[in-house]
């Protein structure tokens, strides 16, 4: 090759275009055309009506803070930070063998619902209901650009139940790993956290949960604990 070789312009290699669809389904599996009247008009109602159920929704939360308030609720002090503070605090003192799951619950955006009063006018036992979850998901370059293929490893959902003096009276712990569920349910006896049941759901169960472990008033943690330990080794072969 020759001089004036090396230095002619090479043509550019051609990317391949690649074209994307998105194809809507019923429930019958049948195409919906997203161009229609008809799907228009039913994107417009859902819309509608998702809009006046949120808007009932904030009215009757903005309602509940204020009774709540006139209680004697601190209502601001149930941010997101505090729940999801909380949430660690208890699973690392309660049942340490959830921290297995690789979350970060300080991603989460927690859920925090204020309790209506109850059907006499009076102030509920829980006042405070926080739900919050973090899913693991991972990003891995795929064969198309701008779309990275996703993996999605673990999941820890937390559901709290604070009392009127802002203390958490139970609490509702599951993870998934591997297709596999794990729950734990915790509630108050006096001034301690204990376990009240362990339970497990396997890979293709269909939502069906097996009760591990089952005890409404336990005299401590250590039974409920240990078989907790026993089902999260299990689960992630250890």
């Amino acid at each position: 090759m020759g001089l004036l070789d090396f230095f002619k312009k090479k043509p550019k290699t051609q990317e391949p275009k690649v074209s994307i669809k998105v194809i809507y389904r019923d429930a019958d599996g049948n195409e919906i055309d997203t161009d229609s009247e008809e799907f228009r008009r039913e994107q417009e109602e859902w819309e509608r009506l998702e809009r006046e159920r949120k808007q009932k929704q904030d009215q009757q939360q903005a309602e509940n803070r204020l009774f709540l308030s006139e209680a004697g609720v601190n209502i601001e002090s149930f941010t997101p930070e505090r729940v999801i503070s909380d949430a660690i605090a208890l699973i690392g003192s309660v049942c340490p063998p959830m921290q297995a799951y690789h979350c970060d619950l300080r991603k989460s955006e927690p859920n925090i619902v204020f309790s209506s009063p109850t059907k006499t006018g009076k102030v509920p036992k829980n006042v405070v209901v926080a739900h919050m979850s973090h899913d693991e998901v991972i990003e891995r370059p795929s064969s198309i650009e701008g779309f990275p293929h996703l993996e999605h490893g673990d999941s820890l959902i937390v559901h709290l139940h604070y009392l009127l003096d802002g203390s958490i009276n139970m609490a509702d712990i599951y993870g998934w790993h591997a297709h596999f569920g794990q729950g734990v349910i915790i509630r108050r006896f006096g001034d301690e956290h204990r376990i009240v049941e362990v339970k497990r759901a396997a890979p293709k169960s269909e939502g069906v949960w097996t009760s591990l472990y089952k005890n409404p008033k336990p005299d401590s943690n250590d039974i409920g604990l240990e078989q907790l330990e026993k089902s999260v080794r299990h689960i992630f072969g250890s």
